[in-house]
């Protein structure tokens, strides 16, 4: 019975290593997942967190399938306690293409008045990820220059000690973190200080955002920048292996094994 040499099996090993590094794994635990396919407040993330909606809420052509589109004034919102994140590692992951130039809270939890929670947003040259009103730590970057035309992908976390935001995959900006201090105002999509009971102004003034959110996502911890792509590329944190490039190893694979037969029935 023929049993392959020791170097055949760590070549094979290298390449499923090689093959894992492309996809990335599914190393995150979703709070929560937004896709505003089928409508705008389905949690299709596991954990039964829909969204509550103030006003005429839409949908429109997203980046992947629909978009939930808001108008100012329109937002969506859970007072769930799953959105804290306290201390721990946490990753808020979205598509947006804006209406506004002006100041706009897109995801957030904040009581600003006491510098409580999170927010992510764009005012009318940076987008933004802090927590804690900015006390706690702030990241910003330059708004892309088409975000009015087209969708931009934005991932805002807090990794150990630092904070990053990655815009379309890339990190631009990295921030010390301080810990976050939740507040018990809602977890908001177009909106800042919204009550748990969905009211506006509580904690401090409500801005709105204007434009369009696609393929919300919450994580309860930090992802990966293979992840962030994987997001970014395909909205799933696990690549798909491109056919060609699957052939061509499992071709490599055969080869590498008959080359070690034909040497053995040589010797």
């Amino acid at each position: 019975m023929y049993t392959a040499p020791r170097s055949l099996f760590t070549i094979g090993a290298a390449a499923m290593m090689s093959l894992m590094a492309l996809c990335g794994t599914a190393s995150a635990g979703v709070v929560a997942h937004y896709s505003f396919d089928a409508d705008a407040t389905t949690d299709s993330g596991g954990n039964g967190l829909d969204l509550n909606a103030s006003g005429s809420v839409s949908l429109a052509a997203g980046q992947f399938g629909s978009a939930v589109n808001l108008d100012a004034g329109e937002y969506l919102w859970n007072a769930s306690s799953l959105f804290n994140v306290s201390t721990s590692d946490f990753a808020i992951s979205f598509w947006y293409n804006t209406d506004s130039n002006a100041f706009s809270p897109m995801v957030t939890k904040t009581h600003t008045n006491s510098d409580l929670g999170y927010a992510i947003g764009h005012n009318g040259t940076n987008v933004s990820g802090d927590v804690r009103d900015t006390v706690g730590g702030v990241t910003t970057a330059a708004r892309p220059g088409d975000d009015s035309t087209s969708f931009q992908h934005l991932v805002f976390q807090r990794t150990g000690s630092a904070l990053e935001l990655y815009v379309n995959g890339v990190l631009a900006d990295s921030a010390v973190a301080a810990s976050t201090v939740d507040t018990s105002n809602a977890f908001v999509v177009g909106a800042r200080n919204i009550s748990s009971g969905g009211a506006p102004n509580v904690g401090g003034g409500t801005f709105y955002y204007d434009g369009l959110i696609d393929e919300l996502w919450v994580f309860d911890n930090a992802l990966t920048a293979i992840e962030i792509a994987n997001l970014r590329d395909g909205n799933s944190l696990v690549a798909d292996v491109p056919e060609p490039a699957g052939l061509a190893l499992l071709g490599t694979g055969v080869l590498l094994l008959g080359a070690r037969l034909r040497r053995r029935r040589a010797a």
